[in-house]
C-alpha cells in the first residue's frame, strides 16, 4: 500500500490527524496533486475553509477543467461568505457539466448567498429536472422563493421536500415557519415539535414553538418554550424580545419592560425591542416616554408595521387621535391588509376627549368615511376565523360617549365581521335540562363597576334549582370579589387564553343561554360577542348601548333608564327589567378620615363633584358648568385624575378656556384631585354640596355612592339609555326635582342646592329616607330568569 493509500485510508476510518499528518509529508512529493486533494478534503470535513481554499486554487490552476474540483472551491468561498468569487467558480463548474445536480444547486445557493434569489430559482428548478427526488434542492427552492415573497410556492417546495425525505430537519424547520407565515399555526406547530422531538437543542425551533404558541394564544405554554430557547442561548436578544412580547400578551407588563431592556442593552438599535419597550410603556400609563421610544423603533426601521401601530394605539392614550389616525394610514400604505391598523384607524376617528364641539361632529364624518373602506376591504378579502376574531376586538369604545344613535354605525362594523365569523349552524338542545346552564361572560370579576352593579347581584340571586351558574372570567385580574363570585357559583372558568381557546370551551360547555354583561369594553368579551355559541345571548348594561350584533338575541335593561320607543335604539330585542334592572347592594366601606384642606379644597365654597372620566365630558356641555359658577359665585368643580392623564390635561385645558371665554378665572373654579379609593371618595362626597351627574353619559354606580353617602345629585336625562342611569335611579326613588330634562334646568338644581341651605339639608334629609329602597331588589333578577326560560313576553 503507498503513502497516499495509507492517508485516505486512515481518513477514511476517522483518523484526521493521522491522515494529515502523513498527508503533509506528501505535499513535497510527486503525489502533491493527490495530496492537495486530500488535504483540502481534510480541511474542508473538520470546518476550515479558509485553508482548503488555497489547496483547491492551486488544483484549479493545475486542473482548470476539473468541475468537481470546481464544485469543492465554490463550496468552500461559499462557507466563507465570498458569494461573488462561489459564483464565478461555480458558473464555470455547471458549464463543464451541466447535468450535474449539485453543481447547479451549490450555484444557486452563491446566487442566493447575492441576492439574486430569481436566479437562484432559476439554478435549483434546474436541478431538480435532472433529477426529480433531490429533496435537497426543493428545500432550497423554497428558501429562494421566500426571498422573492413566493410564500405559497415556498410552502409546497417545503411539503414536496419533506415528502422526498422525511429526515431532512432542516426542511421540517423550513416548512413549520413557511406554515407560520401563511397562518396555518396548528400545523406549522407539528413540524417544528418533529424537529425538536429529534434536535432538542435547536433553539430557532423552540423559539418558533414560542410564536406559534403565542399565536395560539397557548402563551403560558409559549413562555416555556421561549424559556428552553433562553437556556440554550442566555444572551440571544431576539428570543429575549420574544419573551417580552409573550409576557406583553399575558398582560404582565413590568415583566414585558425588564426583557425589552435586556434586549436592548445587548443590542441597542433593535427596532422590535424599542417596540415592545413602548407598548409595555404604554400599557404603564407612561405615554409621553413610550412616544419617544416608538419614534426611535419607526426611524430604524420607518417600514415597521407594529411600531406604527403601537404609536397610534399610544396617542389615542394621550387624546391625539389626529396623529394616530395619520399613523395608521402610514401602515396601511404600507400593507392594505394590517389588520391592527384596518381596525384601529376605525375607532381613532372619534376624540377621546375632542377639542372643541366643531372636531366632535366632524368625528362622525372622517368615521363614514372610514368605515366604508373597511366594509369594502373586508368584502373582498378571504379571512381565516383567527382573523376575523382579531378584527372583532375592536371596541369602538370612544363612540358611546357621543350623545347619537351609533346602533348604525356599530352594526355596519361588528355585522360585517360577525357575519362571517359567526357560527351558522342551528344551536337547539335535544331535549330540556331539569336545570338551564347558563354561562356569564365577564372581563371584569373583580371590584369594578360591572361586577358590583349587575353581576354581583345577579350571582346572590339567581335560583340555583333553576339554574346552573357557570362564571367565564376572562379578565387577568384578581381580588377579594373574584374570591366572592366563586363561592357565589357552581363552575368558575378562567385563565383560557385568547378568545380561540375560549370560543372552544364555552361550545363544549353547551350552555342554554349566555349573558354578556358588558360587551364593547374588552377585546376579548367583543370578539366573543361576535360568534354563536349559545342558543340563547344576551348582551346587558354594563357597557349602556346596543351591540350592533345580529348574533346578540336580547338586550337586558331596566325601566327606569329606558325613554318612550327605547326599542328603536336597539337591534336586540329590548328586556327592561323592573325597577333599576338590578339587585345592587352597597359596598361596605370604613369610615376614612381625608383632610380636604391638604387637596387644596376651599371649605367655605360649595364644592361641586364632578367625578367622571374624562371622555364623559363632551364640550358641547362645558358652558353648563361654567353658567352654574356665574349664578353660584365662587365655588370650586373637584375633578380626578384619570389614569391616563393626558386625556385628563386635555379636558382640564379645554375646561378653562371654555371659563376664560365667560370671564372667569379658571385657576378659581377648576381643581385636579388624585384619583381616590371608594372609602375616601365617599368620605369626600360627604364633605361636598352637589355631586354633578355626567350629561349624556350617566354613572350608575357613581349616582349610587352619591346615594350611600347622601350627598344631593344633579342628573340630566339624556336622549339614550346611556345617558339616564343616574335620573332613572333618582325618579325611582322619588326625587324627580333633581333631574334636569334640558340644560337650564339642570343649572337650575345645581345653582339652589349650592345656594340655599335650607332645601339642601331638606334634600339630603330625603335621601337618607329613601336610600334602602335602592338596594337589594329581588323582583329585576326574577324577571330576568323569566326571560332565560322563555316565560315572560316583550
Amino acid at each position: 500500500m503507498t503513502s497516499l493509500e495509507s492517508a485516505v485510508l486512515l481518513f477514511r476510518q476517522g483518523r484526521t490527524v493521522d491522515a494529515e499528518q502523513l498527508c503533509a509529508r506528501l505535499l513535497e512529493s510527486r503525489d502533491r496533486p493527490a495530496a492537495l486533494l486530500l488535504m483540502s478534503d481534510i480541511h474542508l470535513s473538520v470546518g476550515r475553509h479558509a485553508e482548503a481554499v488555497p489547496l483547491l486554487e492551486e488544483l484549479r490552476r493545475l486542473h482548470p477543467l476539473d468541475a468537481a474540483n470546481l464544485r469543492r472551491l465554490g463550496g468552500a468561498l461559499l462557507s466563507l461568505g465570498r458569494a461573488s468569487e462561489a459564483v464565478e467558480v461555480l458558473t464555470a463548474a455547471v458549464d463543464r457539466e451541466p447535468n450535474n445536480v449539485r453543481g447547479h444547486n451549490s450555484l444557486g445557493q452563491a446566487l442566493l448567498g447575492l441576492g439574486e434569489a430569481g436566479q437562484a430559482v432559476a439554478q435549483f428548478e434546474k436541478a431538480i429536472a435532472i433529477e426529480p427526488i433531490y429533496a435537497i434542492g426543493f428545500n432550497n427552492l423554497g428558501l429562494a422563493f421566500n426571498a422573492l415573497d413566493r410564500g405559497p410556492e415556498a410552502l409546497q417546495a417545503f411539503q414536496h421536500c419533506v415528502s422526498l425525505d422525511p429526515n431532512l430537519l432542516p426542511a421540517w424547520f423550513n416548512l413549520g415557519c413557511a406554515l407560520r407565515k401563511a397562518g396555518r399555526f396548528e400545523e406549522a406547530l407539528a413540524a417544528i415539535d418533529r424537529v425538536l422531538a429529534r434536535s432538542p437543542t435547536h433553539a430557532n425551533a423552540w423559539s418558533n414553538r414560542a410564536a406559534l404558541l403565542g399565536k395560539l394564544e397557548r402563551n403560558h405554554e409559549g413562555l416555556v418554550a421561549i424559556e428552553k430557547a433562553l437556556q440554550l442561548l442566555p444572551h440571544d436578544a431576539v428570543f429575549m424580545a420574544q419573551r417580552a412580547w409573550l409576557l406583553l400578551c399575558m398582560e404582565r407588563h413590568e415583566e414585558c419592560l425588564k426583557d425589552a431592556e435586556a434586549a436592548l442593552a445587548l443590542k441597542p438599535d433593535y427596532a422590535e425591542g424599542l417596540n415592545l419597550k413602548a407598548a409595555a410603556l404604554c400599557k404603564l400609563r407612561r405615554p409621553e416616554l413610550a412616544l419617544s421610544v416608538v419614534e426611535r423603533a419607526i426611524a430604524l426601521e420607518p417600514g415597521y408595521l407594529d411600531a406604527l401601530c403601537t404609536q397610534a394605539l399610544t396617542l389615542i392614550g394621550i387624546g391625539d387621535h389626529d396623529a394616530a389616525v395619520l399613523a395608521y394610514r402610514r401602515a396601511l400604505a404600507i400593507d392594505g391588509d394590517c389588520m391592527p391598523a384596518r381596525a384601529g384607524i376605525v375607532a381613532a376617528c372619534i376624540p377621546a376627549v375632542p377639542a372643541t364641539r366643531e372636531a366632535d361632529v366632524a368625528s362622525r364624518a372622517l368615521l363614514d368615511g372610514e368605515l366604508s373602506d373597511f366594509e369594502k376591504w373586508l368584502a373582498i378579502r378571504t379571512s381565516s376565523q383567527r382573523e376575523l376574531l382579531q378584527l372583532a376586538q375592536q371596541e369602538l369604545f370612544y363612540l358611546s360617549y357621543q350623545e347619537a344613535d351609533n346602533g348604525p354605525w356599530l352594526a355596519r362594523y361588528r355585522g360585517a365581521i360577525a357575519g362571517r365569523a359567526a357560527s351558522p349552524r342551528t344551536m337547539l338542545r335535544s331535549a330540556p335540562q331539569a336545570r338551564r346552564r347558563i354561562g356569564i361572560v365577564s372581563s371584569h370579576v373583580f371590584d369594578h363597576s360591572v361586577f358590583v352593579a349587575l353581576t354581583l347581584g345577579w350571582l346572590k340571586h339567581l335560583d340555583q334549582s333553576q339554574f346552573e351558574i357557570t362564571l367565564l372570567s376572562l379578565g387577568k385580574r384578581k381580588d377579594a370579589q373574584t374570591q366572592t363570585a366563586r363561592t357565589l357559583v357552581e363552575h368558575l372558568e378562567s385563565d383560557r387564553g385568547g378568545a380561540a381557546a375560549w370560543a372552544a370551551r364555552i361550545s363544549d360547555l353547551d350552555f342554554d343561554a349566555l349573558i354578556y354583561p358588558e360587551v364593547g369594553m374588552d377585546p376579548t368579551t367583543m370578539s366573543l360577542a361576535h360568534l354563536r355559541l349559545a342558543p340563547l345571548q344576551l348582551a346587558a348594561w354594563g357597557h349602556p348601548e346596543t351591540t350592533g350584533l345580529a348574533t346578540m338575541d336580547g338586550f337586558v335593561s331596566a325601566q327606569a333608564y329606558e325613554p318612550e320607543a327605547a326599542q328603536q335604539h336597539y337591534g336586540e330585542v329590548l328586556w327592561a327589567l323592573p325597577h333599576l334592572g338590578v339587585a345592587y347592594a352597597p359596598q361596605p366601606e370604613p369610615e376614612v378620615p381625608l383632610d380636604l384642606e391638604t387637596l387644596g379644597l376651599d371649605l367655605k365654597v360649595p364644592l361641586f363633584v364632578c367625578a367622571g372620566t374624562p371622555f364623559k365630558y363632551r364640550p358641547e356641555n362645558d358652558q353648563v358648568l361654567a353658567q352654574i359658577a356665574q349664578r353660584v359665585g365662587v365655588c370650586q368643580f373637584l375633578f380626578f385624575d384619570y389614569e391616563r392623564r393626558g386625556l385628563s390635561r386635555r379636558l382640564q385645558e379645554r375646561l378653562a378656556r371654555c371659563f376664560v371665554d365667560h370671564g372667569l378665572d379658571p385657576r378659581l373654579y377648576l381643581k385636579s384631585l388624585p384619583w381616590l379609593p371608594r372609602g375616601k371618595f365617599i368620605a369626600l362626597l360627604r364633605r361636598s354640596h352637589v355631586f354633578l351627574d355626567t350629561i349624556g353619559f350617566s354613572g350608575f354606580n357613581t349616582q349610587m355612592l352619591a346615594l350611600q353617602a347622601h350627598t344631593p345629585s344633579v342628573a340630566f336625562e339624556g336622549k339614550f339609555m346611556r345617558g339616564r342611569l343616574a335620573s332613572g335611579v333618582l325618579r325611582h326613588l322619588g326625587l324627580p326635582e333633581l333631574v334636569g330634562g334640558d340644560r337650564e334646568r339642570y343649572i337650575d338644581i345645581a345653582s339652589r342646592l349650592a345656594s340655599d341651605a335650607r332645601y339642601h339639608a331638606k334634600i339630603r334629609g330625603r335621601l337618607a329616607e329613601v336610600e334602602p329602597q335602592a338596594y337589594d331588589d329581588p323582583e329585576p333578577v326574577r324577571a330576568l330568569e323569566r326571560v332565560l326560560t322563555g316565560q315572560t313576553r316583550r
